[in-house]
C-alpha cells in the first residue's frame, strides 16, 4: 500500500511541475519529428566534411576524362583537335592541355588535379555543335552535379561535315515583272519569267504600297 501511494505521489509531482509533459519521451512525437528531419545525401555530407578540414579541397580532386568524337552519322572522326582547360591551384589558377582523337574517335586526359574541366573539340572541314564547344565537367562540388568519369562510357562530342555548296547563279538580265500586276516568277537558271514557281526558291516582286520611294520590293521565299 505504501509503495502504491509513493508512486501516485511521484506521478502527481511530475504532472504538477510539468516535467511529465516536457521531459518524458513521447514516442509518437519523436517519430513525427524524425520523419520531418531533412535527409542529407551522403555525397553532400562527405563534401562538407572535406571542405571543413581543407578549404582548398575542391581544387585537389583527381581529373580523368574519356571522350569520343563522332560525325552527324555517328561515324568516328579521326584527328579532331581536343583542348582541355581546368581550374586548379597553379599560379594562374588554370591549366591547359591538347590532344587529338585517334582513328576510332577516342581521346582522354588522365593524371590531373583540379575542380572543373572544360573540353572543346574541333576539326577543319567540320562544323562544331553545342556539345563540342567548351563543355564543363565538375569534379568536386555535388551541388554543381559532380561528374563521374567512366572509360567504358566515354562522353560523346559531335561534329558535322561541311557540305559543298551549289554554284551561285549570277547575272543582270533575269529580273522582270508584269505591267498588269499579276504575280511573276523568275527562273534564275534561264532568266525567264513564268507564272508558276520553277523550283524551291521563289523571287517575288511587289509594288511599293507605302510610298517609300522604292519602286519594287524583293522577297526571297522557300517554296
Amino acid at each position: 500500500m505504501k509503495t502504491l501511494i509513493l508512486k501516485l505521489l511521484t506521478l502527481s509531482t511530475l504532472v504538477a511541475t510539468g516535467l511529465w509533459a516536457s521531459d518524458m519521451p513521447n514516442p509518437v512525437k519523436s517519430k513525427r519529428a524524425a520523419s520531418h528531419r531533412p535527409v542529407i545525401p551522403e555525397a553532400v555530407r562527405l563534401y562538407m566534411q572535406h571542405k571543413a578540414i581543407d578549404p582548398q579541397w575542391d581544387w585537389k580532386q583527381p581529373i580523368n576524362f574519356w571522350g569520343r568524337v563522332l560525325d552527324e552519322s555517328n561515324n568516328p572522326v579521326t584527328g579532331a583537335s581536343v583542348h582541355f582547360m581546368w581550374n586548379d591551384l597553379s599560379a594562374t589558377g588554370t591549366s591547359e592541355a591538347d590532344t587529338e582523337s585517334d582513328r576510332n574517335g577516342f581521346f582522354s586526359l588522365t593524371g590531373k588535379k583540379g575542380k572543373r574541366l572544360y573540353v572543346t573539340v574541333a576539326k577543319n572541314g567540320y562544323y562544331t555543335s553545342s556539345d563540342s564547344r567548351g563543355r564543363a565537367f565538375e569534379y568536386a562540388n555535388p551541388f554543381d552535379g559532380r561528374f563521374t568519369p567512366d572509360p567504358n562510357n566515354p562522353v560523346i562530342f559531335h561534329l558535322r561535315k561541311e557540305g559543298v555548296g551549289a554554284e551561285l547563279v549570277v547575272g543582270s538580265e533575269f529580273l522582270g515583272s508584269r505591267i498588269d500586276g499579276t504575280l511573276s516568277y523568275v527562273d534564275l537558271t534561264t532568266g525567264k519569267n513564268s507564272l508558276a514557281p520553277p523550283g524551291d526558291l521563289t523571287v517575288r516582286f511587289t509594288r511599293d504600297l507605302q510610298n517609300t520611294g522604292k519602286k519594287w520590293f524583293l522577297i526571297v521565299c522557300n517554296g
